[in-house]
This record gives C-alpha cells, sequence and structure tokens, in this order.
C-alpha cells in the first residue's frame, strides 16, 4: 500500500512538472505567426524555430536515460540544472542586434 501511494504521489509530480515543459515547448508554436511578422522570418525559418525544441527533446531523452542509468541521477540532475542556470544567464546577458526590443 505504502508504494502504492509513493508511485502516484511521483506520477502527480511528474505530470505536473511535464505540463511545465509542454507548455514552454508550445509557446513558439503558438506565436509563430507574431514571431514572423516582427522578425522578417520566412517560412524555413519559422520550421526549424518551431521544431528545435522536439529535435531537441527526441535527441536528449536516450542521451539523459542512458546517464541516469549509468552515473547517480541526483547527481546527474543537479549537473544540469546548474548547466541551465549558467547557460540562462549568458543568454540574459547576450546583446541584440535589434535595437527596438
Amino acid at each position: 500500500e505504502a508504494q502504492k501511494a509513493e508511485a502516484a504521489y511521483l506520477f502527480k509530480w511528474i505530470a505536473i512538472t511535464g505540463m511545465f515543459v509542454y507548455m514552454e515547448a508550445g509557446a513558439i508554436p503558438g506565436m509563430l505567426k507574431q514571431l514572423k511578422a516582427r522578425f522578417n522570418l520566412d517560412y524555413f525559418q519559422l520550421g526549424i524555430l518551431g521544431s528545435v525544441v522536439y529535435l531537441s527533446l527526441s535527441l536528449g531523452c536516450p542521451i539523459f536515460a542512458w546517464l541516469y542509468r549509468r552515473y547517480n541521477a541526483k547527481n546527474v540532475l543537479g549537473i544540469t540544472l546548474i548547466v541551465n542556470n549558467i547557460t540562462m544567464l549568458m543568454f540574459a546577458l547576450c546583446p541584440t542586434s535589434f535595437p527596438n526590443l
């Protein structure tokens, strides 16, 4: 009974975090029309922009499945969170060539 409750708890957290991941991943495809007008993108560029999230997920999932099996999952997650925070900081500090942003 305790194992069943633990599995239900874990499932709820996985479902909630999954919703946030895919909500963020779906933001770009949902805004393609506005991005096309704002940044003067052609349809090829829009296709790349809309699909890069799903391509990254498709490539990253098998890699991280292997990493989680090979190494301690807590350590792998900790390292990926640190790397993610560093790259987000770099992204925030990146200069832009769009003067009206």
